[in-house]
C-alpha cells in the first residue's frame, strides 16, 4: 500500500547519515517512478519527498553540528554537499541561519540546558523504536 511505501521510505532516510540521496535514487531503490513517489508522499505525509529529504538532511546536520569537531565543510561533504556554498545556501533557506549561527545556537542551547540534550535524545530513540514496531508489524500482517 502507499503507506508501507512512505513508511519505507522514511525508514531508509533515516538510517541514512551520509551521502542522502535524490528522490529519484529514493524512488529507484523502492521500485517505484518518482511521480508516484511524490504522489504517495503527498497523500500521506502533505510533504513532497523532497521537503522530507530536507527535514532529515537538517536533522543529520544538526546532530553533526553539536556533537562534533568536524568542519562546517566537512559535514557538507559527508551530507552529500560537493560544494560547501550550496550547503551554505540550503542550510539558510531551511534554517533562517547560517550553519555557524545554528552551530553556535545549538551548542548554546545545550549549555543552557544540557537536559534537554538527554531529553531529545530519549524521545528520539522512543519515536524511532516505535516506528520500527509499527513497520514491522504492519509486514508481518
Amino acid at each position: 500500500s502507499a503507506e508501507i511505501l512512505v513508511k519505507h521510505f522514511i525508514y531508509m532516510l533515516s538510517n541514512q547519515h551520509s551521502k542522502f540521496l535524490s528522490v529519484a535514487e529514493y524512488a529507484d531503490k523502492l521500485h517505484i517512478t518518482s511521480k508516484y513517489l511524490s504522489t504517495i508522499c503527498r497523500c500521506v505525509t502533505n510533504k513532497t519527498p523532497s521537503q522530507i529529504i530536507n527535514e532529515y538532511i537538517i536533522r543529520e546536520v544538526k546532530a553533526r553540528l553539536t556533537n562534533s569537531n568536524l568542519s562546517i565543510k566537512e559535514i557538507s561533504n559527508i551530507v552529500g554537499f560537493a560544494n560547501p556554498s550550496h550547503f551554505g545556501v540550503f542550510i539558510k533557506r531551511n534554517t533562517g541561519k547560517t550553519a555557524q549561527e545554528l552551530r553556535e545556537e545549538l551548542i548554546w542551547r545545550d549549555i543552557v540546558n544540557p537536559k534537554a540534550k538527554f531529553h531529545q535524545r530519549i524521545l528520539c530513540f522512543f519515536s524511532m523504536s516505535a516506528f520500527i514496531r509499527t513497520e514491522l508489524d504492519s509486514v508481518s500482517s
